[in-house]
């Protein structure tokens, strides 16, 4: 991209603009940690804040010199850093490149391995979190949240029924059983022991347990569309394969299903039960209008075999199943 072109840009989490080296030199550095722990990033020197270009007052190898003299000094891991000279009209910027690391978290030696990381956020550099410092930690290992092992838990908390659904629900003939949650990385064996992985307690097991409560989904009913009202909610904290069935299972208990008898076509769906019916109620009723005779016997095959109960008698005839 040209010169001109990247003037015109704001800073963002992968670019930043400065008129001159700053004498404290710790913003600097927060920004070449930061770029380090993301994607990467350049730093133009000799660029005001209106995007006019005042070029740099020193010597180019010197100002080389003397960052990558303060960048080991103050970084640790090293991060892989390049620098490079662009005239522009008659003035020359001093262009910072900070390539992604490959050894993440990057920190200032200065403020120790816990407080000195650095992240981009925006055009500004944050503190890292614990929780942000342990997704670098991971990047580096090249694994991902699911795939960390959780130690406080043993394998027996895997559902192997879960595991069946699993293998049937992606069309698999294999055997389900300890030895296929390691090959798909649920579980791992470690120190002599096995352990299940974060997204293998996520997706097996019956029950989350209390630290897994995150993952858990609130089901809630409410008296009017504004939500202005809530009757009741239930938390769901089955395994996330299990979890659609529950929450349907919960919402068809403020259902009423439906069966209207046409002729020869049974028609079934399920509609919410206006406020005020009973809640729950399992009752299925159906208003029947006979006008034929086959009509009729069809009724009476399916009374017989105990599928449909009548209630009342004349033209208009209630049912329940």
């Amino acid at each position: 991209m040209k010169i001109q072109e990247i003037l015109k840009q704001s800073e963002d989490k992968s670019l930043e603009f400065k008129k001159e080296i700053p004498k404290n030199r710790q913003n600097l550095l927060k920004t070449v940690v930061a770029f380090a722990n993301g994607a990467g990033g350049n730093i133009y020197v000799g660029v005001n804040d209106d995007r006019t270009v005042a070029g740099i007052k020193e010597e180019p190898f010197d100002l080389e010199e003397k960052l990558a003299s303060i960048i080991y000094d103050s970084i640790s891991p090293i991060p892989n850093v390049f620098f490079q000279t662009v005239a522009f009209e008659d003035r020359v910027i001093f262009i910072i490149k900070i390539l992604p690391g490959a050894n993440k978290p990057y920190y200032l030696k200065k403020l120790g391995p816990e407080g000195g990381i650095f992240v981009r956020i925006g055009s500004t550099n944050r503190k890292a979190d614990s929780q942000v410092a342990t997704e670098l930690r991971r990047q580096a290992r090249n694994i991902s949240l699911d795939q960390e092992i959780d130690p406080s838990l043993e394998c027996d908390i895997l559902d192997t029924r879960l595991l069946e659904k699993f293998i049937k629900l992606r069309g698999l003939k294999t055997k389900s059983g300890l030895e296929y949650f390691i090959k798909i990385k649920a579980a791992q064996r470690y120190d002599h022991t096995c352990h299940p992985t974060i997204g293998g307690v996520l997706l097996f097991c019956a029950t989350l347990p209390d630290e897994y409560s995150y993952a858990s989904f609130r089901v809630s009913r409410f008296k009017a569309e504004n939500r202005a009202e809530l009757i009741n909610s239930t938390n769901i904290n089955d395994g996330l394969l299990a979890m659609p069935e529950k929450i349907m299972d919960f919402v068809q208990l403020y259902m009423e299903r439906k069966i209207e008898i046409s002729a020869l076509r049974r028609k079934e769906n399920y509609e919410l039960i206006k406020q005020g019916a009973p809640l729950g109620s399992r009752e299925i009723a159906g208003k029947l209008n006979i006008h034929q005779n086959t009509a009729l016997k069809r009724l009476r095959q399916l009374e017989e075999k105990g599928l449909i109960y009548k209630q009342g008698s004349g033209p208009r005839v209630r049912y329940s199943v």
